[in-house]
């Protein structure tokens, strides 16, 4: 499986961004109405891009939860988190938008003109 994400701007044709992860993605959505990413690499974060920047959250869970696939609610509020035997939705908060490489909280209980391909 890839463990490097090409983000490319597609009208007019140059790379945005390359995003290379530790362990295979998983999975990759874009948001339905911000030009973000949401990617999952089967541990306990949840790792977000936009052209302003990224983050890494960290999932709080009991158990060992590993995130391998994440789905978009239509409004681009929140993010089902989804595991091999649980679940868990993350509610993004404006404090949470992507714009610092730092950030690392989120409350955890598509662009049209970019495509991201991963090798």
């Amino acid at each position: 499986m890839p463990t490097v994400l090409w983000v490319w701007d597609v009208p007019q044709l140059k790379l945005c961004a390359v995003l290379i992860q530790a362990s295979p993605i998983k999975c990759v959505k874009w948001d339905p109405l911000k030009p973000r990413l949401a990617l999952c690499t089967g541990n306990n974060k949840l790792y977000m891009w936009s052209p302003e920047g990224s983050l890494c959250v960290d999932i709080p869970a009991e158990a060992s939860f590993q995130v391998t696939s994440v789905q978009w609610q239509p409004d681009g509020g929140s993010l089902l988190l989804v595991g091999r035997d649980q679940m868990c939705v993350c509610f993004l908060t404006a404090s949470c938008e992507v714009t610092d490489t730092t950030a690392t909280t989120a409350n955890t209980t598509t662009s049209k003109s970019s495509a991201a391909v991963a090798s």
